[in-house]
């Protein structure tokens, strides 16, 4: 009996205190948390660059010394 009371209240907290309790909530919670992540990412593609960029680097070197 608990669940079905705890599910309409967290419909109506959703919708009518959706930020107000965005803690208590799950739902607004991983909006938040998926928020900042998604800032994140954009910023890994940058030093994937100069990590392919090394390795590049080491092989052209080793290769010019070997010749």
């Amino acid at each position: 009996p608990l669940p079905r009371p705890a599910k309409g209240e967290q419909e109506r907290a959703e919708s009518q205190t959706a930020q107000p309790t965005p803690s208590l909530e799950t739902a607004p919670a991983p909006e938040q948390v998926e928020a900042p992540p998604a800032d994140q990412p954009p910023p890994s593609p940058p030093p994937a660059d100069p990590v392919e960029t090394a390795p590049e680097t080491l092989e052209r070197t080793p290769g010019e010394q070997s010749e």
